[in-house]
């Protein structure tokens, strides 16, 4: 069985809900049917892993993204990145003490040097490592080595259609852990503004999917993504006043209001 139509359909219905709980239990249901596409059974297990680390239920996630990486060590190398392409998984298990765990994964997805095919898995790996959060001790080496990573991707991705968004993502995550990326957000974000009002593709795909992970992201997907992670970096480092102008600059030129950036603002 692969992802049809349907199954999207009742994951958005139960996802509705937001009973996570629920959700869980409909995915172990899938994964219990015989043979199952690679595509259906990782989308599965990406996603119960995610849904604990919702629900900040680490020791949970870790069984679960044991049984992912296995699962993923049976497909092509590429695939690897399919296990680390999370922040919020990342943290999850950092802060119940797996932090080793998802790190060698990591390292072992970004020793794979063909990034022909996967770049938007790969941009979504290095984006997943290089990120900080002050409640979750990384050590710093680590950091480091992600943003290297992440820097030698983007030399090897200077050609890419995508590449003001990876350097703006890049910037903005050097920013919040302290490292100097040697990148001028503000030009990036000058030349975003304008793609706010640019019609945005159809989201077919649902989170975890391999093709959405992996996807070729819209100019207006790309000006929002980019431009929400230089309004947070500047809030982390304590710039409220520059984030405050740069996201009423984007709101009027069509960004939707973010919830999430309004309550870490301390001027509007």
């Amino acid at each position: 069985m692969d992802i049809t139509d349907d199954i999207r359909r009742r994951f958005r219905d139960i996802q509705q809900s937001k009973d996570k709980t629920a959700l869980i239990k409909y995915l172990e249901e899938l994964l219990s049917k015989d043979e199952n596409s690679d595509m259906l059974t990782g989308f599965c297990l990406w996603n119960i892993s995610d849904l604990y680390a919702m629900l900040r239920m680490p020791k949970e996630q870790y069984d679960c993204h044991r049984r992912f990486s296995a699962f993923v060590n049976k497909l092509p190398a590429k695939y690897q990145a399919w296990c680390v392409c999370d922040t919020t998984q990342r943290f999850t298990l950092e802060s119940g003490g797996y932090g080793d765990f998802w790190w060698e994964l990591y390292f072992s997805a970004a020793a794979e040097p063909d990034i022909s095919d996967i770049e938007g898995a790969i941009f979504e790996m290095h984006r997943a490592a290089l990120s900080v959060n002050p409640a979750i001790k990384t050590p710093y080496e680590r950091t480091a080595a992600a943003a290297e990573n992440m820097r030698s991707f983007l030399d090897r991705s200077k050609d890419s259609e995508h590449i003001d968004l990876y350097r703006l993502v890049y910037a903005a995550l050097c920013l919040r852990a302290g490292i100097d990326s040697g990148i001028n957000m503000a030009d990036i974000c000058e030349k975003f503004l304008p793609l706010l009002s640019r019609p945005d593709s159809e989201q077919k795909y649902l989170p975890g999917e391999w093709r959405q992970i992996n996807r070729c992201r819209s100019d207006k997907n790309k000006a929002q993504v980019g431009l929400n992670s230089a309004i947070n970096a500047l809030i982390s480092i304590g710039c409220d006043r520059d984030a405050a102008e740069l996201y009423r600059r984007a709101l009027s030129f069509g960004m939707p209001k973010n919830a999430y950036i309004e309550s870490r603002l301390s001027v509007l």
